[in-house]
């Protein structure tokens, strides 16, 4: 579910990365920086694209799902469980700008 304003969409490349997703959202009519997400279901994001993603100055956040069981997949409230309200299976590539981040 997204807020008012708020963009999802899938990115085939962003300066020469391809991310799995890219969101996109307005905070009092102000666009926020995008965030870039990746899921982990079988490798983590290497140390070479956190290197590209650190110097682009990107936002990343990768979400591990290599733990997610077929009935977790399947059932809807659990799955949504795991990936939107789950915070143990998160962890930042790269925040550019912490402050500007929490301020909004």
């Amino acid at each position: 579910m997204l807020a008012s304003g708020s963009a999802c969409e899938v990115v085939v490349s962003e300066r020469q990365l391809r991310p799995d997703l890219r969101v996109g959202a307005l905070v009092d009519g102000v666009p926020l920086a995008p965030l870039y997400v990746e899921t982990r279901v079988h490798h983590a994001v290497d140390v070479e694209k956190a290197e590209k993603v650190r110097t682009a100055r990107l936002n990343m956040l990768e979400i591990d799902l290599s733990e997610v069981t077929d009935e977790q997949v399947v059932d809807e409230a659990a799955f949504e469980q795991v990936v939107l309200r789950g915070s143990g299976n998160r962890s930042w590539i790269h925040l550019d700008a912490p402050a500007y981040f929490s301020a909004r």
